[in-house]
């Protein structure tokens, strides 16, 4: 049953024109539902975005270890692989070379007293005296040995790659061989004499003649080149 528009009398359905007035009657038309308005944001009201989408297959922690690692090898890099400006390795190596001198210098003073003992030759070596060279010895030992260790960490500029190796050249000498062999002169000084000490002393000059020129020619270049305050000649 459908109402006329007009009257407002009933009809039966389908039918085109009301049966009490005549007026025509339209078929129901579909009515679309209503739209709403957009949403305007008031003043001060922050712009709502989209979430980022990043691709797929994108892992978000890979991404951040992967940057990690990066920083980590370029702080390394200016750490320990850069290398040194040209004023700073010359007053590094200038600076480590003059300890292992000081060092050297001052167990071969140690052991120059007894070389021309002013005592009785025929004594033995004193238990005290033996004491005393061996505080020299773990002394200037430590200071050669980490200055020694020094000279290898340093990151020479690239003019001055043949001076530094033959700085360690020497360095390696005056830092760890020539220490082990004054280790074993000290300890054959227990039960000899003054005068067999004397002569050890002088037979260790001899041995250690040949390496120590070697490394005092490699330090007489280094020190031309780098313009060191000091340096061993040959």
């Amino acid at each position: 049953m459908s109402f006329c528009p007009s009257c407002g009398a009933s009809n039966a359905d389908g039918a085109k024109f009301c049966e009490k007035c005549g007026a025509g009657i339209a078929a129901d038309v579909p009515v679309a539902p209503p739209v709403a308005p957009p949403v305007v944001p008031g003043p001060g009201t922050p712009p709502v975005n989209p979430p980022v989408k990043l691709p797929a297959g994108l892992d978000v922690a890979k991404i951040i270890i992967a940057a990690v690692v990066v920083v980590f090898l370029l702080v390394a890099y200016l750490i320990f692989l850069k290398p040194m400006s040209v004023p700073d390795y010359e007053d590094k190596a200038d600076e480590y070379s003059v300890q292992i001198s000081d060092a050297t210098n001052d167990m071969d003073s140690a052991l120059s007293d007894y070389y021309s003992y002013d005592g009785d030759s025929s004594d033995k070596v004193d238990a005290g005296d033996i004491d005393d060279l061996q505080s020299v010895f773990d002394d200037s030992k430590k200071l050669a040995k980490d200055a020694a260790g020094k000279i290898k960490g340093l990151r020479p500029p690239k003019e001055y790659k043949a001076a530094d190796g033959r700085l360690n050249e020497w360095a390696s000498y005056y830092g760890s061989d020539y220490w082990d062999a004054v280790a074993d002169l000290i300890k054959s000084a227990d039960g000899r004499t003054y005068e067999r000490f004397s002569n050890s002393i002088s037979d260790f000059y001899d041995k250690t003649s040949r390496d120590a020129s070697r490394a005092n020619r490699a330090m007489s270049r280094a020190s031309e080149d780098l313009g060191l305050s000091w340096g061993y000649g040959e």
